[in-house]
Parts: structure tokens; C-alpha cells; sequence
């Protein structure tokens, strides 16, 4: 049965050719394929970083930024937090973000970003790329 085998190129993007081994032993080869070395953040000039408390009334995480590739929120503590885009961010209606140390919610979002939990606070740190 052929068999696939990733070669990596000189380049720094995931540049690879695919050369497949025939059952006879020869060799073909299928077109090189190319990605962005990461997402919407390639050729971004600002990372900006900030921790906030998150309580239980809708709390601002991040206001809207032109130019945003990306923002990741990452839970430092143990409490579930719940985030959305309006200040009407609900338990109910919010994005989970899990209650452990290290849990991340990332996006690729321009707006602003507003957090919630149900008891108690969050402390939560905020990563946005733009540029």
C-alpha cells in the first residue's frame, strides 16, 4: 500500500512536498501545499497584555480595537467565567470558559469582549494581537 511521507522545505511557513511510495518502490510527486506560518495574527505588530477580575455583573475584558488579529483570555484561577460581546453577557448565554488554571478561550474578534460568572470573581489574563 502506498505511503505518504512530509518533507519539510526551507522556508518558514508549513511549506511541504508529499512523496508517495508506490507498491513498486517508485516514487511520485504530489504539489507542494502552503500555509500561514499561524493564523489571522501573521504580520501583527502589537501584543498587548492585561489582567482583569471578572464579577458577577457583566465586566469589560476588552473594548473593541480596529486591527485585532486575535484576543485569548485565559483563566488563571478556578471559578467558570462566561464571555460575550455585549454587556448583556449572561451565565446562560455566555462562551464557557472552563474553571481551571490555564483554560483559554481564543478569538478572532474586533469587538468588544465582556465577561460574567456566576458567584464569586475570575481573574482572568487578556493576550490581543493587532497592528
Amino acid at each position: 500500500m502506498p505511503r505518504a511521507l512530509p518533507l519539510p522545505a526551507t522556508s518558514t511557513q508549513a511549506d511541504f512536498t508529499t512523496i508517495t511510495l508506490n507498491a513498486d518502490g517508485t516514487t511520485r510527486s504530489a504539489p507542494s501545499v502552503s500555509a500561514p506560518a499561524s493564523s489571522q495574527d501573521v504580520g501583527r505588530a502589537t501584543l498587548a497584555t492585561s489582567q482583569i477580575t471578572i464579577g458577577t455583573t457583566a465586566t469589560l475584558i476588552a473594548a473593541a480595537r480596529a486591527g485585532r488579529g486575535s484576543i485569548k483570555v485565559t483563566n488563571t484561577g478556578t471559578t467558570v467565567a462566561f464571555l460575550g460581546n455585549s454587556t448583556g453577557v449572561t451565565i446562560t448565554t455566555g462562551d464557557y470558559l472552563a474553571g481551571a488554571v490555564g483554560a483559554a478561550n481564543t478569538y478572532g474578534y474586533q469587538g468588544a469582549l465582556y465577561g460574567i460568572v456566576a458567584t464569586g470573581t475570575a481573574v482572568v489574563t487578556v493576550s490581543e494581537v493587532y497592528g
